[in-house]
């Protein structure tokens, strides 16, 4: 693994890589990256189009972007509304336990507060 290069995603499957011993990866090397938002902003889409994630730190990472004024872009960049990423974050805020993931998506939970009832 050349260290010269920050790894925007894909992390498990480089150390796995490394563990084997293996001594070249296969990936992509993108060099428009400015900063460490654009990086997140990269890894959130990835994410979205073909990996798995987990819902609580995509949350946290989507506090992030969304701080750096960059959630616009990443709704464009995977086709959700900014309404439904401010939701996240904002049920991620306040109770960190309703977020959750469901087959590939961030899902958040409600509660009915009589009954129970998760919805």
């Amino acid at each position: 693994m050349n260290e010269e290069y920050e790894i925007a995603d894909g992390e498990h499957r480089a150390l796995v890589y490394k563990e084997l011993g293996y001594t070249h990866i296969p990936g992509y090397i993108v060099s428009q990256l400015n900063d460490d938002i654009e990086r997140r902003l990269l890894r959130q889409t990835m994410n979205k189009l073909r990996g798995s994630h987990d819902a609580v730190l995509d949350a946290d990472e989507l506090t992030l972007i969304f701080q750096n004024d960059k959630l616009e872009m990443l709704s464009e960049l995977i086709a959700k509304e900014q309404e439904t990423l401010m939701f996240i974050i904002g049920r991620k805020n306040t109770d960190p336990s309703a977020v959750k993931e469901i087959d590939g998506e961030l899902a958040t939970t409600n509660k009915c507060p009589q009954c129970g009832f998760e919805f």
